[in-house]
């Protein structure tokens, strides 16, 4: 049985050889890997009830729809007007690219049902992402739920078909928080964020609050995702340390940033 860092690489290395295309790679940038979602993956599947080579099967294809939904969002209407417009075209091209291997692996591996599951992930992914981007929220609670569906539905299909439910909190709360966190650091280093951005231009007492209190509205989120974290992390097998190490990281961050905001 491999171990947890063993199974990482073996997975990084399959999405980088399926996403590898010199055409693509000369013209627009190389897709970045989400070291913490890869970490979470693998993670989750080897609480599953499957061998090893699965679990590096399913992780691959995981992290190419991730892959493919972040590059599909990096297409915005202003590279049109900016001149780049075959830039914007081979991005939307490398977007399906990668798309399709994550279906040709799994239609491969004749798991037609994962194909079907995992569309209607995609699916719940981009209309929560036009409910962020549109600001098509009734208050601040709708947001956040969007962006824990934004942030989990992908994976949130492999712990119902893996019956992994015991981890779902778990991996909802780390998705979410390393959100935030990656907001918040804009947020806190600039004076604006694009999920605070969406806030403030949310009609009505929302966006009239969000200017009065800033970031500090998302803390109740925050803490109760932290909560649930904290209690997760007594949980852990030896050999997935590193996952508890980025989680208590996680947690620490959190932490110094709502101490600062308090002081």
């Amino acid at each position: 049985m491999m171990l947890f860092q063993e199974m990482v690489e073996n997975v990084r290395e399959e999405v980088l050889q399926k996403i590898a295309h010199p055409y693509l790679f000369k013209h627009i940038d190389n897709p970045i890997i989400d070291e913490d979602k890869l970490l979470l993956t693998v993670f989750l599947l080897k609480q599953a009830d499957i061998d090893d080579s699965q679990v590096i099967t399913y992780a691959t294809t995981t992290m190419l729809i991730q892959i493919a939904l972040d590059t599909h969002e990096l297409v915005t209407n202003d590279s049109v007007h900016k001149g780049i417009e075959k830039n914007r075209q081979l991005t939307i091209l490398a977007g399906d690219f990668y798309s399709g291997q994550y279906y040709k692996l799994l239609a491969d591996l004749g798991d037609y049902e994962m194909i079907k599951v995992f569309a209607e992930a995609i699916k719940e992914v981009n209309e929560n992402k036009m409910i962020i981007y549109q600001q098509a929220f009734a208050g601040l609670p709708e947001m956040i739920d969007a962006i824990e569906a934004v942030e989990f539905s992908i994976l949130d299909k492999l712990v119902d078909r893996f019956r992994l439910h015991n981890w779902r909190t778990f991996a909802l709360s780390f998705l979410f928080l390393n959100r935030m966190l990656q907001d918040r650091n804009t947020y806190n280093l600039t004076g604006d964020s694009f999920l605070f951005s969406m806030l403030n231009r949310h009609s009505g007492e929302l966006g009239r609050l969000a200017e009065d209190q800033g970031y500090r509205l998302f803390d109740p989120a925050v803490q109760k995702a932290a909560d649930s974290l904290t209690e997760a992390l007594k949980s852990y097998a030896p050999d997935e340390d590193r996952i508890g190490v980025r989680t208590v990281a996680v947690l620490d961050k959190i932490k110094q940033q709502m101490y600062v905001e308090e002081g």
